[in-house]
């Protein structure tokens, strides 16, 4: 009998890498599962039932293939539960597949761990009673020092804190649903850019949930402590009170989901919870700064169990919106701000609430240190640095539009895999130019200029800095001019 699973026949394991990709197979093939052949039949051995289903509805066809491939068109293919299959066992030996050096696998929770920051987020492992105990942990409590308490320690976002309005209403009525009937919206998923109210979104179902149930099961976690937690237990505190704990919640709550991409052996662990939960009816709330389909090195199985629940997209807040997150701030300091200062804020912080909360927070320190009410005048003054090209958002095809034209480029070409020194330049500078003005992030930023890599877009703006210090020259369309002539142009052409 040919056996594969530890010791795997490379020739069998090669061709199914081919079929399904070395990310897919390490996930779920590389050490929890144990394929046998013998008699021309293979038989591919699974650690429980829900495994055993989950394979052969997702991957017999693909092992077909691979077992053709190598040992001829006659194999049959068959699946079998092997109880000696230890899931403990199993996780260990896939994540000792992913140390290797070629696979980036939670290698940065694992340095959090030992030399953890001060100012770490701190975990929320739910203020909701288990069963027959009280398992409070808030998110004032560590990971190492988190212990039972008789309430919740910290006080969380409500929904009638949240302003409602055509950017986030359906994100709004989902949330309030699965808090007035848990479970009739699994998993719900809420994205959009940072600071447009996904956490203050999930800290109310959150509190809302501590209110009507207060004997539900439930955590709220961000992926990091997810992770963290994850890791605590396979190499310390064990799998098995991981797994009673997480798989028989009734309510899971997770931010910043987008921190799980590439770390394979969570994200098996991530499918299982989730796959636990929701055959019992559990409710799963999760937030990113993308779609589900957009998650960047998630299994499609995950991401797809994602898409199948309630998917809302949360849209930085229109100007209504904006006025009343003034009124309601000033309002709740007990401020007297005149109304004119209240509708420039507004008007010009236009991407996020924070960006609102912090020009207030500016205003009220400079009426405090000018000791007399602050005026229109004085704000704009006050301000000026933070409207600085705030005339409108500037968005990366903005920038893509205004490089183009100025050096003479037909549209989309910086998208483009051309290397040549008349497209990289320009692409180097729209780079450079892209994590000026927007809030975008390197790997954002370097997907939507043709693929490329977050390295590539710091190299580029490494370079761009070092040709205006030199005073380079670049070529526009019909003429070279210097490198700060050229931006200034672009520039133009990006607040026109």
């Amino acid at each position: 009998m040919t056996t594969v699973g530890t010791e795997i026949d490379v020739p069998l394991r090669d061709a199914l890498i081919e079929e399904i990709g070395k990310e897919r197979y390490q996930l779920w093939f590389a050490a929890k599962t144990r394929l046998a052949y013998r008699d021309q039949i293979l038989t591919c051995h699974a650690v429980n039932a829900f495994y055993q289903d989950w394979l052969r509805a997702n991957f017999r066809e693909a092992i077909e293939r691979a077992a053709a491939a190598v040992l001829g068109n006659s194999v049959t293919i068959q699946f079998a539960v092997d109880a000696e299959l230890s899931s403990e066992d199993s996780v260990s030996a896939t994540l000792a597949v992913e140390s290797e050096p070629a696979d980036d696998v939670d290698q940065t929770v694992r340095l959090k761990r030992a030399n953890p920051r001060r100012d770490q987020a701190p975990l929320v492992e739910g203020a909701i009673h288990a069963r027959g105990a009280n398992t409070f942990a808030t998110k004032n409590a560590s990971s190492s020092s988190s212990r039972p308490s008789s309430r919740c320690e910290r006080s969380y976002a409500t929904f009638e804190d949240f302003v409602v309005g055509h950017a986030n209403r359906v994100a709004q009525a989902s949330s309030c649903m699965v808090t007035e009937s848990p479970g009739c919206l699994t998993p719900l998923f809420l994205h959009g850019s940072t600071g447009v109210g996904k956490t203050h979104l999930l800290e109310s179902i959150w509190s809302s949930t501590l209110e009507r149930q207060p004997t539900a099961r439930g955590l709220f976690l961000t992926a990091e402590q997810f992770t963290s937690l994850f890791l605590e237990a396979l190499h310390h505190s064990g799998l098995p009170s991981f797994r009673r704990k997480y798989r028989n919640l009734e309510l899971l709550i997770l931010d910043d989901i987008q921190f799980f991409g590439g770390k394979n052996a969570t994200l098996g662990e991530l499918l299982q919870t989730v796959e636990s939960m929701l055959r019992r009816g559990g409710q799963v709330v999760l937030a990113a700064d993308r779609p589900p389909a957009e998650l960047q090195k998630f299994p499609v199985e995950l991401s797809s169990r994602f898409s199948g629940g309630m998917v809302c997209k949360m849209l930085p807040p229109e100007l209504e919106m904006r006025k009343e997150i003034v009124r309601r701030y000033v309002s709740k300091r007990g401020w007297t701000l005149i109304e004119p200062v209240q509708d420039l804020v507004a008007t010009r912080m236009s991407e996020s609430p924070r960006e609102i909360f912090g020009a207030l927070n500016r205003l009220q320190a400079t009426e405090l240190a000018m000791e007399k009410p602050i005026s229109l005048a004085d704000a704009e003054e006050a301000l000026a640095d933070l409207f600085l090209y705030r005339g409108r958002t500037i968005r990366l095809i903005d920038i893509e539009k205004a490089v183009c034209d100025t050096f003479g480029l037909e549209p989309k070409s910086l998208r483009s895999a051309r290397k040549i020194k008349s497209i990289v330049q320009p692409r180097m500078l729209a780079m450079w130019l892209a994590r000026k003005y927007t809030r975008r992030g390197l790997t954002e930023i370097g997907e939507y200029f043709g693929n490329r890599s977050h390295a590539t877009v710091i190299s580029a703006q490494k370079r761009v800095s070092g040709w205006m210090d030199r005073g380079d020259v670049v070529q526009l369309a019909d003429h070279t001019c210097p490198i700060e002539d050229a931006i200034r142009r672009v520039e133009s052409r990006m607040h026109a």
